[in-house]
This record gives structure tokens, C-alpha cells and sequence, in this order.
């Protein structure tokens, strides 16, 4: 008797092993690379701390122009927003080892209120931030 009430634990438990925990709508991880956002929405005369993070085994880098794109959520989907994306770059190689991360702080003067995100190149991938509103 006492089997039998810890079989739907032991079944609960089991489903645990097989969820998959989703990347937030947007958002682009890859081989260990993830970029985030600060927070989940700005004011347009906010700033957006991003952080570049590398949790892979092999150290990554950006550069010699490296520029974080904004892209915004439109009907046809992510659409880079060609007027605003002078907002984060860097003008040399920076590595990236594992187990560290890079921040940048990107002003969002003057952009539109939308839905964005910002799309990043690191090692030859590419990853995102989840996507973020502007009001």
C-alpha cells in the first residue's frame, strides 16, 4: 500500500528528467554563449546594461568592429533597426574566456517604443537577449 502512494512522486519526479527548460522568447543561446539585458522593459531614455556571457569550455572572442544589433519584433519577425544600431560596438579584439562575461551599457535614446532585442556575433555565432519593451 504505502508503494502505491510514492508511485505518482516517482512518476512526477521522472517527467522532471524530461521538461526542457525554453530560452525566453528571443532570446538565442550558443555554444555557451548567452547575452542578456538588464531588465524586461526601458523608458526610450533609459540605458540597457548587456552582458555577454560565456559558460562554454572554449574561449570566445569579438572583434576587430564588433556591434551588439538591435532588432525589432515586427509582423515579419526579428528586423534589425538599421537608424539605432551605432549604439554598442567596440573597436578591438576582446576575448571572451569561459566562465567570464563582457558588459556594455547601450543607450536607447531616440528609439521608437517597440518590442526589441539586441543580437550579438562571438566566435562565428550569433546569440540574442530576450526580447525587451521600449515605451
Amino acid at each position: 500500500m504505502r508503494a502505491l502512494r510514492l508511485l505518482p512522486l516517482v512518476l512526477a519526479l521522472a517527467a522532471c528528467d524530461t521538461l526542457r527548460v525554453l530560452p525566453p522568447e528571443g532570446a538565442v543561446r550558443a555554444d555557451g554563449f548567452s547575452l542578456t539585458a538588464d531588465r524586461p522593459s526601458y523608458d526610450n531614455r533609459d540605458e540597457v546594461t548587456l552582458t555577454l556571457r560565456n559558460d562554454g569550455p572554449e574561449r570566445g572572442e569579438m572583434g576587430v568592429l564588433a556591434c551588439a544589433a538591435l532588432e525589432q519584433r515586427t509582423d515579419d519577425g526579428w528586423t534589425q533597426d538599421l537608424a539605432h544600431n551605432d549604439r554598442a560596438c567596440i573597436m578591438l579584439l576582446v576575448y571572451v574566456e569561459p566562465g567570464s562575461e563582457q558588459a556594455a551599457v547601450v543607450e536607447l535614446e531616440g528609439v521608437p517604443d517597440g518590442t526589441y532585442r539586441f543580437t550579438h556575433r562571438v566566435s562565428g555565432v550569433e546569440v540574442a537577449t530576450a526580447s525587451f519593451e521600449v515605451r
